[in-house]
């Protein structure tokens, strides 16, 4: 899935088994995680309950309702929930910037 939504994945993908509590919702399944140079992407799936969740944490915009149809698809869901999170809005992006928030913070450390 990296490639088919502009992602580099820096290792190969690596998935579990989990057999769950038969007492409770979680009946097992498997879950998965791929690590990218953007971040990482995760799954968790209940397929006795006919449910998965996927997270993608990326610091790279890319396509949220094409990425969540290419995974509908290869999960055959028939309903889709999407949540966007807007993580590291205050993460500087900029060389100067982030010299000025190191060199500050080191000052403060000689006090």
């Amino acid at each position: 899935m990296p490639g088919n939504i502009g992602m580099t994945k820096i290792m190969p993908p690596h998935c579990f088994w989990y057999d769950g509590k038969r007492e409770s919702f979680d009946k097992g399944g498997v879950s998965g995680f791929v690590i990218i140079s953007e971040s990482h992407i995760s799954i968790h799936t209940f397929p006795e309950q006919r449910y998965a969740s996927v997270d993608i944490f990326s610091c790279k915009q890319f396509d949220i309702d094409r990425t969540a149809e290419l995974f509908a698809q290869a999960l055959e869901a028939r309903k889709i929930e999407k949540n966007l999170i807007m993580r590291g809005r205050e993460f500087p992006h900029s060389v100067p910037q982030v010299t000025k928030i190191v060199t500050k913070q080191r000052e403060g450390m000689k006090e």
